[in-house]
């Protein structure tokens, strides 16, 4: 079986929890809330028929690959959560090959919606914190490429979370910080949650087959479903971030929808008395932040006298935020167990053309869905594996 193997392994750090003010640039990690990626190791092996490259010069193609192929940035690169939501912006397939993008693009989370109003907001767009690098596959054979995501053999793609870094760092976690009351076997299976938000995502730009893939390998089944929008308690005060929006002639404090939705004038909202302040069970005001490993931007209150978001009306209303459309290793072993022309099925087959003796282009792309729920702090300085296996799937 032609088979090339990808392994990632990304030791992730951490920079110290300090108490500081911080100036909130991202969706939901401080100045010194990040996620630090101490070691990226790459390693890529091929088999006789299928061999690759980070470059088209037909010279450079080999059996394996290891990091330093790769920029040298990406060895003490910091991985802060991001997200591939707007794709409309970037991804068009039907555009003419020359005008197609080369790249994939990801968004900030916090600062994509500074416009609170029904019209496209502007997209700040992320530029570092993910891998994202051009990989070159050539074989002598006109057939389709894919990740092996069986699991009949060694051979076949794996995520997991690095228990044995990841326990070593709880360890020194529960002797640093005895008030969490947590032993030291707690805080590991909180850092082993990171792999949850982790993404792959794959770009293929063949003229006939330009398409967009992204894995979610711990997806579970068609309802686990992760949106691209919400409201966020950005600055950690307990409380749903606001803004002042023009409601009959006055300037009355609105929570702020961030994210990609279809009409936010179709959102829906409860005034909030000022003599009561949501469930304050799960979010505690405090006017300064400082970094908490447990802390996340999705559970805060609404803010007293202020217009909250109703979920449900809103639905009804037709309000609707976008979804992920990433694809569990399932739905890619189905849909490439039962293979068809039909548009569904290469779009969940994740393939890959590879014409003989052509170097076929993909681009792919390592990052933190920012919009994932476990997307939070307590994944802080975690560690993880990612192994990917692709192997020559059916003649083109």
């Amino acid at each position: 079986m032609n088979k090339k193997r990808i392994i990632f392994t990304a030791i992730v750090g951490t920079i110290a929890l300090a108490a500081l003010s911080v100036s909130i640039s991202l969706a939901w990690y401080g100045a010194s809330d990040r996620l630090s990626v101490s070691n990226l190791n790459v390693e890529v092996f091929t088999d006789a028929r299928l061999k690759v490259s980070t470059s088209n010069d037909l010279f450079s193609f080999q059996d394996s690959l290891d990091m330093n192929d790769f920029d040298e940035k990406y060895r003490e690169m910091v991985f802060i959560p991001t997200s591939s939501m707007h794709q409309s912006a970037w991804l068009d397939k039907n555009a003419e090959p020359e005008n197609r993008a080369e790249f994939p693009s990801f968004y900030d989370v916090y600062n994509d919606s500074m416009l609170y109003s029904s019209d496209t907001p502007h997209l700040s767009q992320s530029t570092y914190g993910f891998f994202s690098e051009e990989i070159y596959l050539i074989t002598n054979f006109d057939y389709y490429a894919s990740l092996e995501v069986g699991l009949e053999n060694d051979q076949h793609c794996s995520f997991l979370a690095n228990e044995r870094a990841n326990k070593v760092r709880a360890d020194a976690l529960e002797s640093e910080h005895p008030e969490w009351n947590l032993t030291s076997d707690q805080i590991a299976e909180k850092l082993n949650n990171l792999i949850n938000c982790l993404r792959i995502s794959i770009l293929v730009t063949d003229e006939t087959e330009y398409n967009y893939y992204i894995i979610n390998p711990t997806k579970q089944g068609e309802d686990d479903i992760t949106h691209y929008g919400g409201v966020l308690d950005n600055n950690g005060d307990g409380y749903y971030d606001t803004y002042k929006a023009e409601v009959d002639g006055e300037y009355i404090e609105t929570e702020v929808m961030y994210g990609e939705v279809n009409d936010r004038s179709l959102i829906k909202y409860d005034n909030v008395p000022e003599e009561t302040s949501g469930d304050s069970s799960e979010a505690t005001h405090h006017s300064s932040r400082t970094p908490e490993f447990f802390g996340d931007s999705f559970h805060a209150s609404s803010k007293p006298g202020t217009r909250a978001y109703n979920p449900e009306k809103s639905k009804n209303n037709g309000f609707e935020i976008a979804k992920e459309p990433a694809l569990s290793l399932a739905e890619i072993k189905q849909a490439q167990d039962n293979p068809s022309s039909s548009q569904e099925n290469k779009d969940k087959s994740v393939i890959i053309p590879c014409h003989s003796n052509t170097p076929s282009r993909i681009v792919l792309s390592i990052y933190l869905e920012g919009w994932d729920l476990d997307c939070i702090n307590a994944t802080m300085g975690a560690s993880f594996d990612i192994t990917l296996y692709f192997n020559l799937l059916r003649g083109i």
